[in-house]
């Protein structure tokens, strides 16, 4: 047995063993109801979990750190030396596949208050579920309808993040008109509003420049060489916050029942196989990154070995291949509603199935 750290007397550590497990959960509707996990009282702290993580985990390198940002921008730099200089020498149907590769590469490569609030049905800030009584007909239809849920996914993962940002679509609800461009929207405090001006000066700079350089190279250039690899990271952020956030298993609270930890807690870990090294571990350590959100990529595997041993059945893990989690999360967690047997508790959960 690893060791365990000495403020542990003997029943908490045969407790914290007994309770060791993946928790990896089955899609069927049944499995998903047995694994949910009662929230109502964790058996340890912030400050427990804490001492469970090696300390060297917290210690954070600017060399090593800026180190993984030139990994990431020298293959960057290299696909786009390689598709200015040779693409337009491919012949068909060479030149077909080369695109998407660079695509591809370069924007998996690319990768806020919603920490505080995660799993709040009032505070949330993205991907907050609706009620029941909020999900409307043409919903519901869609969802039943195949070619409804393909336009839906569809939909979802090429403008999910330009409405969000936009628009605030699935977002915190607000009394009124949300945006992240908005210097003065309801989701800003005051302290926040030079900075939105400055990112906005910042977007319209850069879209003078790209106008600039498609009256200068094409149009056609311009979307294969930024437009589509900038595409491909706004679909993996949509994934990847979705399913980090979306799954029948997490609870969700409203201000009567969440706390900081419950909400921490209310997070799951998904596998992104190989993806998960490119993305710098934020699929595979994600319930680590809200519970500390200081430590760096390079140690959170080992901090994420560490916590599972103390968190027991309250960490939620499920190793379904993304793409098939994505479509089957997407079908099944429409809508939250109490647990019949706890109506009187703020603890909700999503249902499987539209009634």
């Amino acid at each position: 047995m690893e060791s365990l750290p000495t403020f542990f007397n003997k029943h908490q550590v045969v407790f914290f063993r007994l309770k060791k497990q993946d928790n990896d959960i089955s899609s069927d509707k049944t499995e998903q109801n047995k694994n949910r996990v009662s929230f109502s009282k964790f058996p340890f702290t912030i400050g427990d979990i804490k001492k469970f993580i090696p300390p060297h985990c917290f210690q954070r390198s600017l060399v090593r750190s800026f180190s993984y940002l030139v990994q990431d921008l020298i293959p960057v730099s290299i696909f786009y030396y390689i598709a200015t200089i040779y693409f337009h020498l491919l012949t068909s149907p060479c030149c077909y596949l080369a695109w998407p590769i660079y695509s591809i590469e370069l924007g998996h490569q690319t990768y806020h208050r919603h920490h505080s609030n995660t799993s709040s049905l009032e505070y949330d800030e993205v991907y907050v579920p609706r009620i029941k009584s909020q999900v409307t007909w043409l919903t519901k239809y869609l969802n039943k309808n195949p070619l409804g849920r393909v336009s839906g996914l569809a939909t979802t993962l090429n403008l999910g993040w330009p409405l969000y940002l936009n628009f605030n679509a699935s977002g915190r609800p607000y009394p009124c008109f949300a945006s992240h461009y908005h210097p003065h929207g309801p989701s800003y405090y005051d302290r926040d509003r030079l900075q939105i001006y400055i990112s906005n000066g910042g977007v319209i700079a850069t879209t003078y420049v790209l106008y600039h350089i498609a009256l200068a190279q094409g149009l056609t250039w311009l979307v294969c060489i930024y437009g589509v690899p900038l595409q491909i990271m706004n679909i993996f952020i949509v994934l990847i916050t979705l399913l980090k956030n979306t799954y029948s298993s997490l609870p969700h609270y409203d201000s009567s029942e969440r706390d900081w930890l419950r909400g921490a807690l209310a997070t799951i870990d998904r596998d992104f196989c190989v993806l998960n090294k490119v993305f710098h571990h934020i699929p595979d350590a994600h319930v680590l990154h809200h519970l500390f959100l200081k430590i760096p990529h390079y140690h959170s595997p080992e901090a994420n070995i560490a916590i599972k041993t103390l968190l027991g059945e309250y960490y939620q893990f499920n190793s379904t291949p993304f793409y098939k989690a994505f479509c089957r999360d997407y079908k099944e967690c429409i809508y939250v509603e109490k647990d019949e047997s706890s109506k009187e508790s703020g603890i909700f959960w999503y249902k499987n199935e539209m009634n």
